[in-house]
């Protein structure tokens, strides 16, 4: 008895050990509904959502998994959320990040478009590394910071 399986609203009916023959037909099917929704999911450089620690301090920090590998991609879009709170004090935003690799002089370029509500200032090194940076130190205990992205690449 085949298993109904269900992908971008098309039911295939894949399957089971043991079915009579003549499944071939249902089973290469979805088989290629799956490859082409998996493709779609993530390309080379292409960061899939993902979670980083912003500190609360004013110094420079490397953004962990934000990071463009200039081989791969030339340029990118990054969705990001920061939020940092204490007890007493609540910096959230979100925003998008346009980035752009300059073969010649071997460097990055980062435009960063949203609020400004978390004080937090991103940048790119040279080598890709996205890194940031926090106005301020916000007040308060038990402080919690965050950055929350994803990326899409476009290659070479």
């Amino acid at each position: 008895m085949s298993k109904p399986l269900v992908i971008d609203g098309v039911t295939y009916n894949y399957p089971e050990n043991r079915d009579p023959p003549g499944w071939g037909e249902d089973a290469s099917n979805w088989a290629e509904a799956v490859t082409i929704t998996v493709q779609s999911f993530a390309g080379p450089g292409d960061i899939l959502p993902s979670i980083a620690t912003i500190n609360n301090d004013t110094s420079l920090h490397s953004v962990n998994g934000l990071f463009f590998d200039a081989v791969i991609s030339r340029s990118a879009v990054a969705e990001y959320a920061i939020v940092r709170t204490t007890n007493t004090v609540e910096k959230v935003e979100s925003g998008t990040l346009y980035l752009t690799y300059k073969p010649i002089s071997l460097s990055w370029d980062i435009v960063q478009v949203g609020g400004v509500d978390a004080e937090v200032t991103l940048q790119i090194t040279s080598g890709g590394q996205v890194q940031y940076t926090c106005a301020s130190v916000i007040t308060g205990t038990g402080y919690s910071g965050t950055i929350r992205f994803r990326a899409r690449t476009f290659g070479v």
